[in-house]
């Protein structure tokens, strides 16, 4: 149900973070994301998904390395639990606080620090809506999808280079189509009661994701729709 929700100031990141940036967290750290580990990924094939070998964040689906000119392209094959990751490095590496603790289902955040994190439900939704500026637009930025966001109606099938799309109100990239966006929340169904600053449900179970992406029909990159996915 609609509700009222009161949020906090915060600030967020303009664009999506693309393969560039992710290689040199994994080439500081030798960090070894969830799908190098377990040695496949999940990829959507029809309806249903299907394990695919060699796949990860390097390696595309059909099991290329990656080209150089992909670099500008937002990172794919990552779990929640390797965002999390890159929020606490990109963290100290700016000499800021991590704001994440624990591992696996037990990861906590402190929201009272100064580092990176992932946004909550709620936050993402306001950024994308536009925030004080907002013009209650279907999309973020425009009610007309193809001015903001990379789809099924426009991508030819991939992603693209991040902020090649209008930006929305606040100047943000991409919260519409491109990429799904990781989001800190578990799933949990909305109360129609009016809620300050909401970080979802305290049971594990699975997370959150918004904004649609290349591959998905245009109701998919509304701002106000919402899906769950396992966090691997």
């Amino acid at each position: 149900p609609a509700h009222e929700v009161t949020i906090s100031s915060f600030l967020i990141g303009k664009s999506e973070i693309t393969f560039g940036l992710f290689e040199e967290f994994i080439n500081t750290t030798n960090y070894k994301i969830e799908a190098d580990i377990q040695g496949w990924c999940l990829l959507q094939k029809g309806f249903y998904g299907e394990r695919i070998s060699g796949v990860n964040w390097r390696y595309n689906a059909e099991g290329s390395v990656r080209k150089a000119d992909e670099s500008s392209h937002p990172v794919i094959f990552i779990s929640w639990s390797d965002a999390v990751a890159y929020c606490n490095w990109l963290s100290e590496k700016e000499g800021l606080q991590k704001a994440y603790s624990g591992n696996g289902e037990n990861i906590s955040c402190d929201f009272s620090v100064n580092g990176y994190r992932l946004p909550t439900e709620a936050e993402w939704e306001y950024a994308a809506r536009g925030g004080k500026k907002s013009r209650n637009h279907k999309y973020s930025g425009s009610n007309n999808i193809d001015e903001v966001a990379w789809y099924e109606g426009n991508s030819s099938g991939t992603t693209h280079v991040i902020n090649t799309k209008k930006p929305n109100e606040l100047g943000l990239y991409d919260m519409s189509g491109n990429v799904w966006e990781w989001c800190w929340d578990w799933h949990g169904k909305y109360s129609s009661g009016s809620q300050v600053n909401p970080k979802g449900p305290s049971s594990p179970f699975i997370r959150m994701w918004r904004g649609g992406s290349w591959n998905n029909i245009p109701e998919y990159c509304q701002v106000s729709f919402r899906i769950d996915y396992n966090p691997g």
